[in-house]
């Protein structure tokens, strides 16, 4: 009788084991009939109606469900489609094959879900955030969703990748073609609502132009419906120590074979900015304190119109202006503390208008069921711009009692810069190999011109060597090739490669002469990506970039501060060349751990020279040194409590900045810097019925070193408060940003053996209270197409 626990703890260590592997396999994929249905609920019904098991489709639309054998009702569904219903089998692993869902469907009054995406996956070239399983899912935008996915940095309304100069936004695989304060507001249009997930891509593919040093943020929207429409109208008003306004219109249409985006924005800046020059020559020290009052008038405007010929090919159109009106103050006083004491104070009001208008026109054609798909893009884009600085410094003595004018004049600038450009990119998959290739082509002539005028004697006289007209046209032509394969369940790799030939000609009449450059470069990119099991997944990959001069840095202008102190551009600036390598770990999509490395050669930065015999300070950019980055990031994201996310983000890293010599400089000193960062934010639900959310950030940058630059420490705390009211549509946000006015920085450097500081800021704490409100049918998307000359756009 003392056997029989025994007998039965036996039975049951047998019986248990046989009963979880005697589970049967349903396999099947999800499809419209021509593209994969990703996050469909597949949810497996007993005779009694009841669930016995689920799940939600990959993004390939396949999904995977375990059950013991028996005959089952199998429900298949996503909102916009018709429920599919089938009963079946369950005796050994099933195969369902294609199941294709047909349009139409209502949205349910309950949607049960089984399976759940994990909040952070790692793809080949990508991470992913699941925003539909965070808490910043719902009642809030894009931007604050932003500020709580790993590896991204929101400083300023400035959005970046950590590790990496800048970063391009993406909307469904489209970029976005703005930058800055414009990006930013622009995002803060999409609700959080409409967000599947964000994909965040540190080392992007051949596909993408290789210029810049910047990742990718995709942001992709939950999938739309037909016969739907939405606008969200948007004010903020921001008070630093003078006030800001924003006012945008965001309005989207479709309805049978048309899409419509209209989308307006116009902001009234009052900023001031303060600007900090230090030298330390032999014979003493010189300080420049300025004060930068900006007043900005800004108005943007973009359309898209996207017609469906047939259920395979879509043709478009789409337009972009901006336009600018600004003028500035530019106040300062510079102490020459040397064995004569003098003191300079400068007064330059400047004015700059400035129109950019593009114009895309596109075709996008599958051209069967097996995947292969053409895409046609041809853009056009004109630049012009009007910039005039009038300056007068005095100069007084110890005592404050004036001495003379020391400088008087005025300087004018014109450009006008036109860009044409066409781009041709196939997808063609074979059998198990997803093929992609294409070629573009871009031509892109900006003429400027500059005039000086020494004013002091009172008869205006334009100074000859400070007058041009200048010329640059560049020719790109680039093709590129990239391929993808599934070595088994557990392997994928990627590999790609893109030839970009580059013509360069420069034109000065000032000099008289003419320039051309000649170059091909070639840029690899691999990936690779293993998951042993559910819980790890590693990936590596490696790039090979080119980060180009903006177009107004290559334009030989002088622009003064006072008398010894000025800015100029430098027409001889060469492209830099940077080589990306990671090594990623992701567990349980919690913990994102990686390891990078970096090398960029022949890079270039504005160097602050100083001229011991003539006491003058110039801001040039140039080409001067190679940089060598390695270092170590730790990410973690969880729900803490069903009404509080957290996310942690840490990263330490050595950069090692070296002088090559090529620089007209003399000597600039080298720089090394083992520095580290940390950004912690939480969001907090604080009812029940989850209206009102709070999120407090905090982040510490350490000193470190950029180019030849050993920039100083820097942090920032933040705290914010939104409420949500009707179903979502009307929304109010308030927050204190930057509380303790610590996140500007200061630039240090050793060039020809004089010390350099400089320090460039805003007032950057401020209070922003907005208000937002949506109508019409909640259920469209917007999806975005890029304009073929992005690269081109970004320089400006």
């Amino acid at each position: 009788m003392k056997t029989k626990p025994n007998y039965i703890i036996f039975i049951l260590l047998f019986i248990l084991p046989v009963c979880v592997f005697s589970q049967h396999t349903i396999t099947g994929k999800v499809t419209d009939g021509t593209n994969p249905i990703p996050y469909a609920n597949v949810v497996l019904l007993d005779n009694a109606n009841k669930i016995i098991s689920g799940s939600i489709s990959e993004d390939d639309g396949s999904f995977e469900i375990k059950t013991k054998a028996g005959d089952y009702d199998i429900v298949v569904s996503f909102l916009g489609y018709k429920e599919l219903k089938k009963s079946i089998s369950v005796k050994e692993n099933m195969d369902l094959g294609t199941i294709i869902l047909q349009s139409g469907g209502n949205d349910l009054d309950e949607v049960v879900v089984i399976g759940e995406k994990k909040l952070i996956e790692r793809k080949v070239d990508r991470l992913v955030f699941n925003v539909q399983n965070s808490v910043m899912g719902s009642g809030t935008d894009a931007m604050e969703v932003l500020t709580v996915v790993p590896g991204i940095r929101i400083q300023n309304d400035q959005i970046s990748l950590i590790g990496k100069d800048g970063v391009r936004v993406m909307i469904n695989d489209r970029l976005v073609q703005l930058s800055g304060e414009e990006l930013s507001t622009y995002i803060s249009t999409i609700a959080s609502d409409e967000i599947e997930k964000i994909e965040v891509i540190t080392n992007p593919s051949a596909k993408y132009q290789a210029s810049g040093n910047s990742g990718l943020i995709n942001i992709v929207l939950k999938k739309a419906t037909i016969d739907s429409w939405k606008n969200t109208i948007i004010g903020r008003y921001i008070q630093r120590q003078v006030p800001f306004y924003n006012l945008q219109n965001n309005f989207t249409y479709k309805k049978g074979k048309v899409r419509m985006l209209a989308n307006i924005n116009a902001r009234k800046e009052n900023m001031i900015f303060k600007e900090d020059i230090k030298s330390v020559f032999n014979e003493g020290r010189w300080e420049t304190f300025r004060n930068i009052d900006r007043n900005r008038d800004l108005f943007t405007g973009r359309f898209e119109l996207d017609y469906s010929v047939s259920k395979n090919t879509t043709i478009g159109v789409q337009y972009y202006g901006n336009f600018v009106d600004a003028n500035k103050d530019n106040t300062g006083d510079t102490f020459i503390r040397t064995t004569d004491f003098a003191l300079l104070r400068a007064d330059s009001p400047s004015t700059f208008n400035a129109t950019n208008n593009t114009i895309n026109a596109h075709l996008i054609s599958k051209l069967d069921t097996l995947g292969r798909k053409i895409s046609v893009d041809l853009d056009f884009l004109n630049y012009n711009s009007i910039q005039e600085h009038n300056f007068l410094t005095n100069e007084f003595d110890e005592n404050g009692d004036f001495v003379e004018i020391n400088f008087l004049g005025m300087n004018k600038t014109e450009l006008d810069a036109v860009n044409y450009s066409a781009r041709v990119d196939v997808e063609h998959p074979i059998k198990k190999l997803k093929l992609s290739y294409g070629v573009r082509i871009g031509y892109v002539e900006n003429e400027s011109a500059t005039k000086f005028v020494d004013e002091i004697t009172g008869t205006p006289v334009v100074i000859a060597d400070q007058t041009d007209n200048f010329q640059y046209k560049e020719r790109i032509e680039a093709v590129y090739a990239s391929a993808s394969t599934s070595l088994s369940k557990k392997l994928y790799v990627q590999a790609g490669i893109r030839l970009e030939n580059t013509h360069i000609e420069t034109i000065s009449q000032r000099e008289n002469t003419k320039a051309k450059q000649d170059f091909l470069n070639v840029f690899p990119t691999f990936y690779i990506w293993y998951k042993p099991n559910e819980n790890n997944s590693l990936s590596m990959n490696y790039g090979k970039r080119i980060n180009r001069p903006g177009f107004l840095l290559l334009s030989p202008f002088r622009f003064y501060i006072n008398s010894f102190i000025y800015s100029e551009g430098n027409p001889f600036i060469t492209p830099s060349i940077n080589h990306n390598f990671e090594l990623t770990h992701t567990y349980k999509g919690k913990f994102v751990t990686n390891l990078f490395m970096s090398y960029v050669t022949n890079g270039f930065d504005v160097i602050l020279s100083g001229d011991e015999d003539t006491n003058e300070t110039a801001l040039i950019t140039d080409n001067f040194f190679n940089q060598f980055t390695i270092g170590l990031s730790e990410s973690y994201y969880a729900k803490i409590f069903p009404w509080w996310e957290t996310s942690l983000n840490g990263y330490t890293y050595f950069v090692r900045a070296d002088f090559n010599g090529d620089s007209n400089q003399n000597s600039i000193a080298d720089v090394d810097q083992l520095s580290y960062y940390f950004k912690a934010s939480n969001t907090f639900t604080l009812d029940s019925k989850k209206k009102l959310k709070a999120q407090v950030s905090f982040w510490y940058d350490s000193p470190f070193v950029r180019s030849l630059y050993e920039i100083s420490e820097s942090h920032s705390l933040d705290v914010s408060l939104r409420y949500s009211m009707m179903d979502n549509n009307l929304n109010l946000s308030a927050g204190m940003f930057d509380i303790f006015n610590k996140s500007a920085n200061t630039r240090v450097s050793n060039i020809n053996n004089i010390r350099q500081e400089q320090r460039y800021f805003g007032f950057t704490r401020y209070f922003r209270l907005s208000v937002s409100y949506s109508f019409g049918n909640k259920d469209l998307q917007n999806r975005e197409r890029d304009f073929g000359n992005e690269n081109e756009r970004n320089r400006f």
